[in-house]
């Protein structure tokens, strides 16, 4: 069988899509529900230095703070959201910092018109 190729036309418009990060949301990701995935990456934060993890904590706060109201408190929310898929350590407790970036690690940004105009379905087949 031979491929067939169709030509299509694509006709640019004067019309320029800006971004809106107001329109953006921070949600927790669980990657998959995996709970051997989490484990994995929640021990690979714990084998980090405390100034490693400040130092990358502030780098996620210096990305995410001027799109995301709260997002320490985001963080905080998620990192106990995540507790759940971890068996309870009987080491010492964890600081605030390593908490914030491991609830950084299971969070992502979406906007909600990005999703709606990239959407594949609305492509024709």
């Amino acid at each position: 069988m031979g491929k067939t190729s169709t030509k299509l036309e694509v006709k640019r418009k004067d019309h320029v899509i800006e971004r809106d990060i107001s329109r953006v949301i921070c949600r927790l990701l669980i990657h998959g529900g995996n709970p051997a995935r989490v484990k994995n990456i929640y021990y690979r934060i714990l084998k980090l230095g405390d100034s490693e993890t400040t130092k990358l904590l502030n780098k996620v706060l210096d990305e995410f703070a001027e799109r995301h109201k709260n997002i320490r408190e985001t963080f905080h929310r998620y990192y106990e959201k995540v507790r759940a898929y971890i068996p309870s350590q009987n080491g010492a407790p964890l600081n605030r910092d390593r908490k914030l970036l491991i609830g950084a690690y299971f969070s992502m940004e979406y906007s909600l018109e990005s999703a709606a105009l990239f959407n594949p379905s609305i492509v024709p087949h």
